[in-house]
């Protein structure tokens, strides 16, 4: 069974501070991914799609400082 990651913890973190539901989120990113898919990637059911960090920050237009710390999440993918 998979456990809460960092970078889901993050994602969540990120979205929650910019007031997405998950469905919001989905529709953010163009519907690339359903909002069953982005809560899998939160609580470390799912893989993080390639460019998926990139295309957050694009999409949230996230700051250096909130985009530098998923991709922090991203490279150190332990359980917390």
């Amino acid at each position: 069974m998979a456990g809460i990651t960092l970078y889901g913890k993050a994602l969540r973190k990120l979205r929650v501070e910019h007031e997405l539901t998950l469905k919001a989120l989905s529709a953010k990113l163009d519907e690339e991914l359903s909002s069953a898919y982005l809560s899998a990637i939160e609580i470390g059911k799912r893989a993080i799609p390639y460019d998926f960090s990139d295309k957050v920050k694009e999409k949230l237009r996230l700051s250096d400082a909130e985009y530098n710390e998923l991709k922090e999440a991203e490279s150190n993918p332990q359980l917390r």
